[in-house]
């Protein structure tokens, strides 16, 4: 009997507890609020506005963690010359882009600077968040939001990513930024990325200052049916920056990227509609987090960073994507047997998606083969901010692409799983297939060449004695790379009247 009366008092605490649990839910723009309320300027006013670096990094867990943290280390330890000055090529870096594990890194750089070498793999690639997440959605104290109608187990993500980044919100970032951050989601019921941007969330009448980080990323990692997906509330309608949305929309004309364009406009400003968006892993609908970018862009309702940049000013565009994608855990073409459950998820994630993330890639490094021809499609605005001479330059730097010599051989990093946590072997391994790969990337090094860097720097290795995991598996026969140089870049005084803007 008293088991029984303590059972029922038990039940009436959580349910008490469940009414009176509420997730975090974004604000709406102040009255009154200009434009999307970011100071833009502010956002490059460090950089060179001649040099123009978008630098994406993909979805993939702690796997694209650790190959992007290589990636940002080398170029954090490269230098060059730029109108005069010298720097780190990373300094240079105006905008990162991240989807799902990758924005977990490009979130702790933005916000650190130098700081994430090495702080990054003690606060993170070095702890076992996994473990830590899955006590945390276990947990007695947690159980209440996993039964709430209103909360579920990516906010509980959200709340361990808050101490990763200190409870810091957009605003924080805003104001010492290190580089314009980017983070992608996918909106649910569209099946379309969602970018983390002022424009997007202004366009919802939402005041991106005030999201924390930990609630982008966890947006942006948030696995289906693994974790629940995160919500935000639309605003639109309520600010002057959607009504100028709406008109601005409606004028556009063109094939069906711009119509698709508009309608996913459209339907975000349509708020009696669409009360409520509900957002998942961000590697559902552009793993790599540029397809929607090189759309906007070469349509020319889109630019690339934010800031005011004078016309005839940009000499040179960079656009890194790191792609740190695995292959699936069975090749289940080998077998007659029927496929399981976990295989047909497996192939699902990872075959299925990996050939749009392919077809990506490749629309990625046609833009830098046809440069010439794409350069008279952009926008009249966006010619105007170019010279008559300016470049682009497209670096895919590819976990696929790993040279052979590493300790740990290509086809066994490609078979490291999609977790919030690896082993530290495994992460030392990836950090330094991070710095080799884009250290010997051909078109990096010609990059590099371009911007007048001097002699290879001597080669600093960080690997760590990394032995061959048992249970990872063979997979492909590797392909080697030419070795090449390291190198840094500049800053100026960004002037003019255009802009080139990091995200619709």
């Amino acid at each position: 009997m008293r088991i029984h009366t303590l059972f029922i008092i038990f039940l009436l605490s959580l349910l008490a507890a469940c009414s009176s649990l509420a997730p975090w839910q974004n604000p709406p723009l102040p009255p009154g609020t200009i434009d999307t309320g970011v100071d833009s300027g502010r956002l490059n006013e460090r950089t060179d506005p001649s040099f123009v670096f978008v630098l994406s990094i993909s979805g993939g867990g702690a796997r694209a963690a650790a190959f992007g943290y290589g990636v940002l280390k080398e170029l954090a330890d490269t230098q060059i010359r730029w109108n005069g000055q010298t720097q780190t090529l990373l300094s240079q870096v105006d905008v990162v882009r991240g989807v799902s594990g990758g924005s977990i890194i490009a979130a702790y750089y933005a916000l650190n600077g130098s700081k994430t070498f090495p702080a990054f793999k003690q606060d993170y690639l070095y702890k076992d968040f996994q473990q830590s997440l899955v006590s945390a959605i276990l947990s007695p104290q947690n159980f209440a939001a996993a039964v709430s109608p209103t909360l579920g187990r990516g906010h509980v993500l959200a709340q361990k990513l808050d101490a990763l980044y200190d409870g810091k919100t957009y605003e924080d970032l805003y104001r010492h930024p290190h580089a314009d951050l980017i983070v992608l989601a996918t909106d649910l019921s569209q099946g379309t990325s969602f970018e983390f941007s002022p424009d997007q969330l202004a366009t919802m009448c939402t005041d991106i200052r005030k999201v924390p980080l930990s609630f982008a990323v966890a947006s942006s990692a948030a696995v289906p049916m693994v974790l629940s997906p995160l919500t935000l509330k639309n605003y639109a309608g309520q600010c002057d920056y959607a009504l100028n949305k709406r008109a601005e929309v409606a004028r556009l004309q063109g094939d069906y990227r711009v119509r698709a364009y508009r309608e996913d406009v459209l339907s975000y400003l349509d708020s009696s509609q669409r009360p409520y968006i509900h957002l998942v892993d961000g590697g559902l609908s552009d793993n790599l987090g540029v397809r929607g970018l090189m759309d906007r862009v070469t349509l020319g309702v889109g630019q690339l960073r934010r800031g005011r940049i004078g016309q005839g000013t940009v000499k040179k565009v960079v656009f890194m994507v790191v792609n740190a994608e695995r292959d699936p855990s069975v090749n289940i073409d080998k077998s007659a047997s029927v496929p399981t459950l976990f295989d047909v998820f497996d192939t699902i994630m990872f075959s299925t998606s990996g050939r749009v993330t392919k077809q990506t890639m490749q629309m990625v490094e046609d833009a830098g083969t046809q440069w010439a021809s794409l350069k008279k499609s952009l926008n009249p605005r966006l010619q105007a901010l170019l010279t008559p001479d300016a470049q682009l330059h497209v670096v895919p730097v590819s976990l696929r692409d790993a040279p052979s010599g590493l300790v740990v051989p290509r086809r066994d990093l490609l078979r490291i799983p999609t977790l919030f946590t690896v082993n530290r072997k495994s992460v030392d391994a990836l950090i330094e297939a991070g710095r080799q790969t884009l250290r010997q990337n051909p078109q990096y090094q010609a990059l590099l060449q371009e911007l007048g860097a001097g002699p290879a720097l001597k080669s600093v290795s960080t690997t760590a004695s990394v032995a061959t995991d048992p249970a990872w598996q063979s997979a492909r026969p590797t392909r080697a790379r030419q070795g090449g140089p390291a190198g840094s870049a500049t800053p100026a005084v960004p002037v003019g009247t255009e802009t080139l803007y990091s995200g619709h």
